[in-house]
């Protein structure tokens, strides 16, 4: 098999790209530290090394930040008792009745139904191997999610970092720029995260509209039957 039918350049940039700012918000933090000399002299020789390094550790961070901040939603979630936007069928008039006798009419299934995620992502794999033109309008709205997703922890560590610098720049006497550093940090990376957390919610749901109201058409068309 391909590899680029299992990895494609949006996954790749979905993750690289808040580690490239996620490795430059720790290298400002970083430079706070004793290591400060150690960082800001570098061997001339040793440069093309530590820029492909460099690299492949934005990558790496990259995934570690989306997994930490998937493990914190899951979490907050699970505190909140709340269910996951996929255990969920969006409120439209009839659809929630359509989405579940549907499903129970195409795999045979008699009594009662408690829609889970689990049945969303049956659904999904149905409608991408049998409606493969709407496959690109729904993963674009699973890799701008998990984009949004993966920035998150990358504005908390560039709020933390304005904090810091802006401790710093108020213990050298500078009192103004460090106030309004640590101001601008928290009054602009809140609303910006709160956006970010909006905007992940609302393509998911997106997703789960589109997956759902395709899966409701190709079974009332009997097209998922006739392939």
């Amino acid at each position: 098999m391909n590899i680029t039918e299992r990895f494609s350049i949006e996954d790749f940039l979905a993750y690289f790209f808040p580690g490239v700012l996620g490795t430059f918000g720790l290298f400002l933090l970083l430079l706070l530290t004793p290591l400060q000399e150690l960082l800001t002299h570098i061997d001339k020789g040793f440069e093309a090394l530590l820029i492909i390094l460099g690299l492949a550790l934005c990558y790496v961070i990259g995934n570690t930040l989306a997994s930490v901040s998937e493990m914190f939603f899951r979490y907050r979630k699970g505190k909140k008792r709340t269910l996951p936007l996929k255990a969920q069928i969006p409120a439209f008039s009839g659809l929630n009745t359509e989405v579940v006798n549907s499903y129970r009419q195409y795999f045979h299934i008699e009594g009662n139904l408690e829609w889970t995620d689990t049945h969303y992502y049956i659904c999904r794999s149905l409608v991408l191997e049998f409606v493969p033109h709407l496959a690109s309008s729904i993963q674009r709205q699973s890799g701008l999610r998990q984009l949004r997703l993966n920035l998150i922890p990358v504005f908390i560590i560039w709020i933390v970092a304005g904090i810091c610098w802006g401790i710093d720049i108020i213990s050298k006497n500078n009192v103004l720029w460090g106030s309004i550093l640590i101001v601008g940090s928290i009054g602009l990376g809140y609303p910006l995260i709160r956006i970010l957390v909006n905007r992940m919610n609302s393509h998911e749901r997106r997703e789960i509209r589109e997956v759902l109201t395709a899966f409701v058409a190709g079974c009332h068309s009997d097209l998922f039957k006739k392939k």
